[in-house]
Order: structure tokens, then C-alpha cells, then sequence
């Protein structure tokens, strides 16, 4: 019989409930018809690709935003989900040659292309130009450089697991903030306001989107691990970081991530509370520190409405929080790799500070 694991309930008291763009519906469609104009993917993986629901994460996300707005976001997280779907399969240096022309599309958008560019930079170039001509320049370039830093850390994700490295919490968080596009999200709720640069490299709101993108990857890993383990790419997953660190099974590893997920969530409150205080009467930080809330909600909301991560049983998971361990695929085990030393409740606390 398959191992059952139980999910610890981590939005228990969140301070926001979900919400939904009044635009889903239009704007679902659209982005998926954008996707699809391009053709991408073969047939059978277009539609495994569409049943994932990705412009969803942005109508629960970004609820209260105009409808060019939430367009333009429902690409990215389309645009997000289709870089990950193609580097997965990618060597590190084949992730790194593509890395370089997204990056170069974006810094020179007007570049001419040529007809053998790859489909994701021809569609990097539209999102690109769309989004610049939407967004205030400062925050453009604001997340421009949060994308290029999303890009490379998807780099070093390919080469990790091209030699089955799996790093300690600290130096996966790290990378994980990064490849999470953690920052790039938030920066995307606020691309029509200019907040100044002086509030954003503040050394308080650094640490609150620090914070902030540790719970987005804390939470997305704990509900992605049985699905990532299923497919061999759970390598770059904090659960299985922390098996390696703590000598933990799964279930010890999930609750341990449960008990970081809270942890983390008290002292970023606490950090919004502060920064609400020292910032007052910026309304642009306000609605940036709006962004992260709403996400983690959006992102707990996405995970039980899609059945990206849980399938047809999604909705018995909500209500459970259990669910089977899948078989890790041949000559893709990590679980073998570890020596298992002790329970959760025996392991001290990793305080993540970087």
C-alpha cells in the first residue's frame, strides 16, 4: 500500500480571504489562444499544459486590477509555466544558451529576429513590448531585473539536476526565491505605479520580500513535492532539501515545512506591521505589500482548483489533506540518497536568514 502523507494547514488565519478578477473568464481564454498561436508544444502536451489552468493564478492574484492589467499577468504566468515546462527537460547548457536570448530579447526588444529563433523568444518579445508599454518605466525596469534573475536561477535548477545535486535549506531557498519568480509576481501587481527606489531597497522591505517569496516557495513545494516526485524532478523541492538535511522521511520533512511555513508567516507579519508603519501614506508599497498577501492565498486557492498538483482528487485533499506518496520514477530516486535519522519532532529548526 502507498505511504499516506498528510499537508499541514498553512493558511489557517490568514488575514485575506481569495478573491477573483471579474475579467477571468475573457482573459482565460485569451492568454490560453495567445499560448496556443504559437504552438509551443506537441498536441498531447498542449492540452496537459491547458488542463493546468495557469491564468488562474493571476485572476485569484491580482483581483482588483484593470483588464489589460490582469491580461498582461496571466501571460507571465503563462510565459512562467511554459519556460519551466521546456527547461525541465533541458541540460544545464541548453538551459543557458535559451537563457540568453530571453534575456537579450528583453533588454533589446526592438531586435529584429530571425526565423530560426526559438518559439519562447518570439513570445518573450511580445510580452516584453506589451508589458513596456503598460507599466510605469521604473517598474519595468524594476522587473526586468527580477525576470533575469528568475532566468538564471532556472539555469542553475537544470544543472543541479543534471548532476542530481540536492543543496541544504539555506542555499535552496536562496536559488528557490529565484526560481519561484517570487519578487517578479509581486512586482507585477504594481507595474502601473512608481515606487520609489529609495522605499523599494529599503533594508526593512527587502527583508518583508524576502519573507514573502520564502512563504510563496516554502508553500508551492509543499504541495508540488508528490506531484514533482511522481515525474523525478522533486530534486529541486525544500522538502527533499530537508530530508537531506535532517535525515527525515517525507512526512517528517513535510511537517517540518509546515512548522518553517509558520514560523516564516509570523515574523513577515510582524515585518508588515513595521514597514506600514515607517512608510506611511505610501500608497505604492501598500499595494506591493497587498501583492504578497493575496498571493499566498491566490497560490493556496490555485493549488485546490486546478488539478495541476493534485489531479481529480484535489478537492477530497482539500478536504483531507492527505494524500498517497508517489513512487519515485527509476534512476530518478533521491529517497535512497539520504540516511533517515530521526523524526521531525527531534530536529532543530533551520533559521533561514539569507
Amino acid at each position: 500500500m502507498p505511504e499516506t502523507i498528510t499537508l499541514p494547514n498553512l493558511l489557517a488565519g490568514w488575514p485575506c480571504v481569495p478573491s477573483i478578477s471579474p475579467y477571468h473568464e475573457e482573459v482565460a481564454r485569451e492568454s490560453r489562444a495567445w499560448i496556443e498561436g504559437y504552438q509551443p508544444l506537441s498536441p498531447k502536451s498542449q492540452a496537459r499544459f491547458d488542463r493546468c489552468e495557469f491564468p488562474l493564478v493571476a485572476t485569484l492574484a491580482y483581483p482588483e486590477v484593470s483588464r489589460e492589467h490582469v491580461r498582461l499577468a496571466a501571460d507571465f504566468m503563462m510565459w512562467f509555466a511554459l519556460f519551466d515546462e521546456i527547461t525541465d527537460v533541458k541540460t544545464g547548457s541548453e538551459t543557458r544558451k535559451l537563457a540568453e536570448k530571453l534575456i537579450a530579447i528583453m533588454r533589446y526588444p526592438t531586435t529584429v529576429l530571425l526565423e530560426g529563433d526559438p518559439i519562447l523568444v518570439q513570445k518573450t518579445q511580445d510580452l516584453w513590448l506589451r508589458t513596456l508599454a503598460f507599466s510605469v518605466s521604473s517598474s519595468a525596469n524594476k522587473l526586468l531585473l527580477s525576470l533575469e534573475q528568475y532566468i538564471l536561477a532556472v539555469c542553475e535548477e537544470a544543472e543541479d539536476r543534471e548532476i542530481k545535486r540536492v543543496r541544504n535549506i539555506q542555499e535552496y531557498l536562496a536559488l528557490r526565491r529565484g526560481s519561484a519568480a517570487s519578487e517578479a509576481i509581486y512586482l507585477l501587481g504594481s507595474l502601473h505605479i512608481d515606487i520609489p527606489e529609495t522605499v523599494m531597497s529599503h533594508p526593512m522591505v527587502r527583508r518583508l520580500t524576502l519573507l514573502g517569496g520564502n512563504l510563496v516557495c516554502i508553500h508551492n513545494d509543499i504541495y508540488s513535492y508528490n506531484f514533482e516526485r511522481a515525474h523525478g524532478v522533486h530534486g529541486h523541492n525544500l522538502v527533499t532539501a530537508v530530508m537531506k538535511e535532517k535525515g527525515l522521511g517525507v512526512q517528517g520533512a513535510i511537517s517540518y515545512s509546515g512548522t518553517l511555513f509558520q514560523q516564516t508567516v509570523l515574523e513577515f507579519m510582524e515585518n508588515v506591521s513595521q514597514v506600514s508603519i515607517l512608510f506611511a501614506g505610501e500608497e505604492g508599497l501598500n499595494v506591493y505589500i497587498g501583492c504578497m498577501l493575496k498571493f499566498v492565498v491566490a497560490l493556496d486557492e490555485y493549488s485546490f482548483l486546478s488539478p495541476r498538483y493534485f489531479g481529480e482528487k484535489r478537492f477530497q485533499v482539500r478536504r483531507t489533506l492527505t494524500i498517497q506518496l508517489a513512487p519515485e520514477p527509476q534512476g530518478r530516486e533521491y529517497d535512497s540518497l539520504f540516511a533517515m535519522k530521526g523524526e521531525m519532532e527531534s530536529c532543530q529548526m533551520t533559521t533561514v536568514d539569507q
